[in-house]
């Protein structure tokens, strides 16, 4: 799945120099396979190490050590970058203020960003809402309440759909409206006990008849119109990859690099866009790709590497396996990216979560 993340990560950034599929945005349908990664790894993750509802605060910890070392280093630089030097990005309308400093560097308060509209790291509200889904998603997992959280999310998601509440926020941006997206893929990786992956069918089936529905009938609600588009290319892509099962260290590096790129590109870009201020946005975006991937490089090597250390002590502390463990088989290991941008457990094991 590295290389797969790796893709994701660049159409996020090649949105946001201005690149777009006619009217969707590449940046949103990509969000939608994060989701997807991320319900199938942090089963894989909980299902190994984390199966015991006393282990939910070293799982939260193990979180926060994945997510920040690299998420604070370029949330400092892009602060540094905007104050010294007047980089900031198209959809800036002011300049930082300490609240949005503030914001920026807890992470969680950009799933909100409607009270922050000029974050730095406009991206980061998919990481706030990540945050989200780490705090609530062992809670339903371990005691087996996964159908239930995907009904109920489900029905947030339909009134969005319908317009009855914000299709914006609450068929795209929030968790409620979202979560099932996340559970989808937690049953690729881990099925229902009597039902198997039959609600995998039925969730990719609903999403077809309502991506046509919405296509043909509200077209303009751009954000449920990409959400279900990502749904619709992102679930058979998953589940292929969680069946083929590619393994060996390019895809793992390609993984391990995804994040730097998610996260560095809206740095680079002000940069870019001051050296190559007659280019177009197809050479801007060609010059990002391979500056960010080296960047990218740079920060897993120096700053998320030593992190991997912690991660290891804290999952190999003692714990009982269950049933539900074993039967999962082998379970994936964080790779080196938001959750939902993991690999399958590689033989190598040189940079294993």
């Amino acid at each position: 799945m590295g290389y797969y993340r790796l893709i994701l990560a660049l159409l996020v950034a090649a949105s946001h120099a201005g690149l777009t599929f006619g009217r969707f945005n590449p940046g949103e349908i990509a969000v939608v396979s994060f989701f997807l990664l991320s319900g199938y790894v942090m089963t894989a993750l909980i299902d190994r190490h984390y199966l015991d509802l006393r282990r939910v605060g070293p799982f939260y910890l193990d979180r926060a050590l994945r997510l920040y070392p690299q998420f604070l280093v370029y949330s400092l630089a892009m602060i540094a970058g905007a104050e010294f030097f007047g980089l900031r990005h198209l959809w800036m309308s002011a300049p930082p203020t300490l609240a949005s400093d503030v914001a920026q560097l807890t992470m969680l308060p950009l799933a909100f960003s409607e009270r922050f509209p000029d974050m730095l790291l406009p991206q980061g509200w998919s990481l706030g809402l990540e945050l989200m889904f780490y705090a609530v998603f062992p809670l339903i997992l371990i005691p087996g309440e996964r159908m239930m959280a995907a009904y109920a999310s489900g029905l947030v998601f339909l009134f969005a759909f319908c317009g009855r509440i914000s299709a914006d926020w609450f068929a795209y941006r929030l968790l409620p409206g979202v979560l099932f997206a996340f559970i989808l893929g937690s049953w690729i990786r881990r099925p229902e006990t009597r039902l198997g992956r039959a609600p995998v069918a039925l969730g990719y089936a609903l999403a077809v008849v309502a991506l046509v529905v919405a296509l043909t009938i509200w077209p303009r609600r751009t954000s449920v119109c990409d959400m279900l588009i990502g749904l619709v290319a992102g679930l058979p892509i998953v589940y292929g990859l969680a069946q083929a099962r590619i393994e060996g260290w390019r895809d793992e590096l390609a993984g391990n690099l995804s994040y730097g790129v998610f996260l560095n590109h809206m740095l680079l870009l002000p940069i870019l866009e001051r050296l190559l201020p007659s280019a177009s946005t197809g050479v801007r975006f060609a010059a990002l790709i391979p500056i960010s991937i080296a960047l990218s490089y740079v920060t897993f090597r120096y700053i998320e590497r030593p992190a991997i250390a912690w991660r290891r002590t804290l999952r190999n502390a003692p714990s009982v396996p269950s049933a539900a463990a074993v039967s999962a088989g082998p379970a994936a290991l964080d790779r080196g990216l938001p959750d939902f941008l993991y690999a399958p457990a590689s033989r190598r094991g040189s940079s294993a979560g």
